[in-house]
């Protein structure tokens, strides 16, 4: 038999419905399963022929290639039969029931999972941040950053930069957690800060282009300035020479 299974995406699942029955899948869904928020985790031929046999299965000897966790409420079971009909078994907390599932909505196995919903939002700061260019930084008069699925099957992170007077952000995308350096001050951080001290004029930077220290380099420079700065997501109290001002 051709099986799938589908488990609730942690870092999508703002309703809580992990771990919980199908009345609260229903409801957190408006009336049907959210299929968005679940991945497929596992897909293969099994010798099985009813969930509770895959029940049994996916808690004692994991199939090959099966990446989640024990089958358990609020997971999902396709089954595909030779005839060609595709069924969806609801995993709750007594039986199976089958219900309308669009597989066609979920997300295929997410490789960068850390489990936690993420969403910053901060007014007129200055932001630094790493991409494959190197250090960039922005003035924002407002500046989101999440958790997010930006397309059918990634998962990872936005950073919306607003500038001032401009009518749309800037987005950034991650597939990993970048590093984002928040600060009210709005001094200009002095590039020559990225090079070599003993080779200024030659523009040698003491670290590669997209090297996270350069954000160390950021960080100190604020220190030594008695600017107050926030890294997101690292810890919820602002760090820096003067935070306990």
């Amino acid at each position: 038999m051709k099986v799938s299974v589908y488990q609730v995406v942690p870092e999508l699942d703002q309703k809580e419905i992990l771990f919980r029955d199908l009345a609260c899948a229903i409801k957190a869904g408006d009336g049907r399963v959210p299929s968005e928020i679940y991945e497929c985790i596992y897909s293969g031929e099994l010798p099985v022929t009813d969930p509770e046999q895959m029940f049994v299965r996916c808690n004692c000897e994991y199939p090959e290639g099966y990446k989640g966790h024990s089958l358990s409420v609020s997971d999902v079971v396709e089954f595909q039969y030779e005839s060609g009909e595709r069924k969806f078994f609801f995993c709750d907390a007594w039986g199976f029931p089958v219900v309308a599932f669009d597989a066609n909505k979920a997300m295929r196995q997410i490789s960068n999972h850390d489990y936690q919903y993420v969403q910053e939002y901060r007014r007129m700061v200055t932001v630094y941040f790493m991409t494959a260019d190197g250090l960039q930084n922005r003035f924002c008069e407002s500046m989101l950053f999440d958790r997010c699925r930006y397309s059918r099957s990634q998962l990872g992170y936005k950073l919306e930069c607003k500038s001032y007077g401009s009518t749309e952000p800037q987005n950034f995308i991650f597939a990993e957690r970048p590093r984002v350096i928040v600060t009210e001050s709005v001094a200009q951080f002095p590039e020559k800060q990225l090079y070599d001290k003993e080779d200024v004029k030659s523009r040698t930077l003491r670290y590669p282009l997209d090297s996270s220290k350069n954000l160390d380099i950021v960080c100190a420079w604020l220190k030594d300035n008695n600017c107050k700065y926030e890294e997101l997501q690292v810890q919820n109290e602002m760090i820096g020479g003067n935070k306990d001002e």
